[in-house]
Order: structure tokens, then C-alpha cells, then sequence
């Protein structure tokens, strides 16, 4: 790579639950001309290091170990790979109403985030013939999740992600449910029951490009709220590495501009054709070269 300039934008969610996020995109310039381009958006509250962190890492060259977010951007930015792929999307839903909007748009899994109806959603989802996957964000209290589940024949949900804040209780809400469980934010918890967890939620953004290894565990890889730059680069790390096929990317129905592709059941498309489209769909804020 000859040199790659560094592109700072802000945009909203329509749904206002991070309200505006910033992030940036890296323009690589390749030594035939070619460009590429990555995105690099720490998640606040979620990801390890501040967008400030990252900016800072960048313009010191400190990218031989590079933090998580900007590992992922790179990744993307320097993918050289132009295949067509065939992609299927697992669509999201937070209560009844939005359950039915993803039956009727065909999505033939569905990740339902749990709350006051969550029972109803999951009855409208299952008459449907659709898949289920709920997720307790951590917030569940664990009798009641026990009590939740035990409602379910083990094997009704394709993931149950995140029951509790605390690790240390999944062993319990297995062993009295026969659930199997699937984690997400705390996999770098030391107290995770490994034998009780059937699938790890892997989100780029957030844990890097380089995908977990775990003997009978599944990789879903799953979207931390990203532009359609980040979308896309998560659509190449599924054509190179093996995942679930379901992916975990409708958050972009989220986002407050006009992508240069929609969020199908079933995509065909190649992501790195579209990468030069989705930047150009971005609302810039500044522009430097750093090498």
C-alpha cells in the first residue's frame, strides 16, 4: 500500500438508540492504483478503544498490533477479493410489530431482542415456519430466565444469547432448562461455562477480523451498527472463513441515509464492487492523507 488518507464522518440512527455515531473510513491507495476502503467505528460502550484512540493509533503509524476496529478496516480496506457472493440474513426485530414486518419481508430467521411481548413475538414468528433467535442483552435475572425457558422444548431457539450479566449463572440456566446458550459481549469473561455454550456471536467491530477457533462452537458473525462500508466488510469475512449462514447485519435498516443496497433474506452481490458505492453514500466531516 503506497499511502491511505483518513476520512472522518458522523451520521444518525433513525431509531435514536446511539444517536449520532462517529467513525472513519480508511482510504487505501494500493501501489497499482487501486483503491480499497475500510470502516473503523468503535462501538461507545461496547468496543475497548475510543474513536479518539484509534484516530491517535493511525496517525503514529502504531498499526502493527493494531486495536480491534481498526484491525477490521484495515482487513476490509486491503481485501483484494472481487468474488460474488450468496448471502443469507438472520432479520431483527425489538417487539410484535416489527416480528411481522420481517415475516412479511420473507426473512426465514429472525433474532428477537427479549422485552414485554416476547412471547407473542415468538408465537407470530413460529407459526410463520421462521427461525428464532432471542437475545437477553444481559439483562435477565436468572430464576426468571429459568422459569422463561423451561416454557420451550430445548432446541426451539437457533441461539440464546447473553441470558444474564453474570457468567457464572449459566451453568444453572442450562442445567435446569437444557437450553444451550450462546455468548456474545462476554466472551473474555474467565468464568464462562464453555460446555453449556453452543455458539459464539462474533462482531468485528468490537473483537477484530480474526474469528475464534472453539472445537463445536459455531461463529455467528453479527453487526455492531456500522455504515454499509462495515457491512460490507463483514459480508467478506463470511466468504473466507467458516460461519453460520444466517449473518447478523440487519442493523442497517437503521441508518439514516440511503446504502447503495438494501438488507435482503437472501442477498447476491459482491462487496468489494460496492465498497467505492457505500463510501460515497457516507456524510463526511474532514479529510487527510497520513501516509
Amino acid at each position: 500500500m503506497d499511502h491511505f488518507a483518513l476520512k472522518s464522518y458522523r451520521y444518525s440512527y433513525r431509531s435514536q438508540q446511539f444517536g449520532k455515531r462517529d467513525g472513519l473510513i480508511i482510504e487505501s491507495t494500493l501501489s497499482s492504483g487501486e483503491k480499497g476502503y475500510g470502516e473503523v467505528a468503535p462501538l461507545p460502550g461496547f468496543s475497548r478503544e475510543t474513536i479518539d484512540e484509534v484516530e491517535a493509533a493511525i496517525v503514529a503509524k502504531s498499526i502493527s498490533h493494531p486495536l480491534p476496529s481498526l484491525a477490521f478496516g484495515l482487513h476490509t480496506a486491503l481485501n483484494k477479493k472481487e468474488q460474488t457472493g450468496e448471502f443469507q440474513v438472520a432479520g431483527l426485530a425489538f417487539d410484535l410489530e416489527s416480528a411481522k414486518e420481517r415475516a412479511d419481508e420473507g426473512f426465514g430467521m429472525v433474532k428477537v431482542k427479549v422485552g414485554e411481548d416476547i412471547s407473542e413475538v415468538i408465537g407470530h414468528l413460529q407459526s410463520c415456519g421462521i427461525g428464532v433467535r432471542i437475545d437477553f442483552n444481559r439483562k435477565g435475572i436468572k430464576h426468571e430466565v429459568i422459569d422463561f425457558l423451561k416454557g420451550y422444548k430445548p432446541g426451539t431457539f437457533d441461539l440464546i444469547e447473553e441470558p444474564t450479566l453474570h457468567p457464572a449463572e449459566w451453568k444453572e440456566i442450562y442445567e435446569r432448562t437444557g437450553h444451550f446458550l450462546a455468548v456474545d459481549e462476554s466472551f473474555a469473561h474467565p468464568q464462562i461455562p464453555w460446555e453449556c455454550i453452543n455458539a459464539i456471536v462474533h462482531k468485528p467491530t468490537i473483537r477484530g477480523p480474526i474469528l475464534p477457533n472453539i472445537a463445536g462452537k459455531r461463529v455467528v458473525l453479527s453487526s455492531s451498527y456500522e455504515s454499509p462500508v462495515g457491512i460490507l466488510g463483514i459480508l467478506q469475512l463470511s466468504q473466507t472463513n467458516r460461519v453460520d449462514p444466517y449473518l447478523g447485519i440487519d442493523t442497517l435498516r437503521d441508518f439514516d441515509a440511503e446504502p447503495p443496497f438494501s438488507i435482503t433474506p437472501k442477498m447476491s452481490l459482491s462487496p468489494k464492487m460496492l465498497l467505492k458505492r457505500a463510501f460515497q453514500s457516507i456524510p463526511l466531516v474532514k479529510e487527510r492523507v497520513v501516509c
